[in-house]
C-alpha cells in the first residue's frame, strides 16, 4: 500500500504533527503549582454564570502525544474535563483572554 506523507495506516490524514496551542478547561480549581507537572501550561481560573469555578490550562504542546499525556495526567487527578480546544497557530499572541 502506497501512503502519502502524514497518512496513518488507517488512512487518516494527519498532516504533520506540529506544535499547537491548547486550552483545556476542568471543573473546579487546580492549584497553579501543578503547572510544572502539566508541561508548563499556564493555570488560571474563570467563574461561570452559575458561580462555579473552572480551571483553564493554556499553552503550547509539542504534538498530539503531548496532549494525550496532559489529558492522562488530568484523568489521574480525578478532575472532570469540560473542554479541550486547539487554538489557531498564532494562539500564543494575545494571551490576555484569561482572568487569573
Amino acid at each position: 500500500m502506497d501512503r502519502r506523507i502524514g497518512e496513518t495506516q488507517s488512512g487518516w490524514r494527519t498532516g504533520r504533527d506540529r506544535r499547537a496551542v491548547y486550552e483545556i478547561r476542568i471543573e473546579g480549581r487546580l492549584d497553579p503549582a501543578w503547572s510544572d507537572w502539566l508541561q508548563g501550561m499556564a493555570v488560571s481560573f474563570v467563574e461561570t454564570e452559575t458561580g462555579a469555578s473552572e480551571t483553564v490550562l493554556y499553552g503550547p504542546l509539542p504534538d498530539q502525544s503531548g496532549l494525550r499525556g496532559i489529558l492522562g495526567k488530568i484523568w489521574d487527578l480525578g478532575a472532570i474535563i469540560l473542554l479541550v480546544r486547539r487554538l489557531p497557530a498564532d494562539g500564543m499572541k494575545g494571551e490576555s483572554h484569561h482572568d487569573g
